[in-house]
């Protein structure tokens, strides 16, 4: 059988058990994505870029730059990640309504384009961002804003951040 199961006559076929199960954009089931099995497939490849980027490269046995970025074609060879394509990271990175992900394009010396990938935050890896500066003197910056929304600034201003309890 290949996604229907036979039925009596005059009656529609009913797709199978096997045929609903969650596939990947490229029509493949997913090898041990994260997410839960009613995600989306592109919810589970960015639960799974997640894990793999952030905490995950060492173990996936992904070369790691100094500042986090991972080749993304060394990247789709990992199993939980081959059943994607470029396109399908692409897209994933750029709906991402928190914007997790970068993706950058790197000239090599004989003129390829490499493609890289990291995430733009909460590693447990080491990752080195030298277009960060380390604030030591707080007197160097008298006014640092936290992204928030613009309806709570005013009671940031007055309150300061408060922890989460």
């Amino acid at each position: 059988m290949t996604g229907t199961e036979e039925t009596t006559e005059g009656a529609a076929p009913q797709p199978s058990a096997e045929a609903t199960k969650p596939t990947s954009p490229t029509g493949n089931k997913p090898k041990k994505t994260k997410g839960r099995p009613a995600d989306s497939p592109d919810v589970r490849h960015s639960e799974t870029l997640s894990y793999i980027l952030r905490h995950g490269a060492i173990k996936e046995k992904l070369e790691i730059g100094a500042d986090g970025f991972i080749r993304l074609d060394e990247l789709l060879k990992r199993p939980k990640m081959k059943n994607n394509t470029i396109k399908d990271i692409k897209r994933v990175v750029a709906e991402n309504e928190k914007q997790r992900f970068t993706i950058i394009e790197q000239e090599e010396a004989d003129g390829t384009m490499i493609r890289y990938i990291w995430a733009n935050q909460g590693h447990s890896l080491k990752v080195e961002r030298p277009d960060l500066i380390p604030v030591t003197d707080q007197s160097e910056l008298p006014t640092v804003v936290h992204g928030t929304y613009s309806k709570v600034w005013d009671n940031i201003g007055k309150k300061n951040l408060s922890h989460n309890k």
